[in-house]
């Protein structure tokens, strides 16, 4: 059988193991975050990287030989016809 004191102990230690959890919690969640961060333009947090490309680099300029796609243009010839 379980004593009378296991039976007072155990919801004690239980108690005390989940207050401790939200103090290291609330600690972690308030503390500062390191390096200085700043909102994107969506509001997202950006942290401070290096940039990927030289600011002069235009849209579809190859960097470091790699360079993106640019988007497919709309073909005139596509046009509909009425009758």
């Amino acid at each position: 059988m379980v004593s009378r004191v296991t039976r007072r102990v155990v919801p004690l230690v239980l108690v005390a193991v989940l207050a401790l959890a939200s103090v290291v919690v609330i600690w972690a969640s308030t503390r500062s975050s390191g390096p200085a961060t700043s909102p994107g333009p969506e509001g997202v947090v950006v942290v401070h990287v290096p940039d990927l490309a030289p600011a002069g680099a235009g849209p579809g300029t190859p960097i470091d030989g790699w360079g993106a796609r640019r988007k497919p243009r709309k073909s005139s010839s596509t046009t509909s016809t009425s009758t």
